[in-house]
C-alpha cells in the first residue's frame, strides 16, 4: 500500500480516529455525553493543516475553491427545434 499517494486521506483518517477516541475519553471523564463534532471537526482541520504545513502546501490547500473559472465553463448548446 502506498501511503504517499493519499497523504490527506490518511492524515484525516488518523485525525478522525484520534477525535473519536478523545470523544470517548471525554465521555468517561465528565460522565456526560459530549457532541462528537466538538472533537471531530477540530481533529480533521488540524490533521489537514499539519499535513499541508509539512508538505509546504498550506497556501494551496487553504485557498482551495470549487468555483469554476469563466474560461472553463461550457457554453450552452442552442439547437433549432424546427430541424
Amino acid at each position: 500500500m502506498k501511503l504517499k499517494s493519499k497523504p490527506y486521506f490518511y492524515s484525516a483518517l488518523i485525525g478522525y480516529i484520534l477525535a473519536v477516541i478523545s470523544t470517548y475519553v471525554a465521555l468517561i471523564i465528565f460522565q456526560a455525553a459530549q457532541p462528537a463534532l466538538l472533537y471531530i471537526v477540530p481533529g480533521l482541520i488540524l490533521s489537514m493543516t499539519f499535513t499541508a504545513l509539512i508538505r509546504n502546501e498550506f497556501t494551496t490547500v487553504w485557498s482551495f475553491t470549487e468555483a469554476v473559472d469563466a474560461s472553463h465553463q461550457q457554453q450552452p448548446v442552442i439547437t433549432n427545434k424546427n430541424d
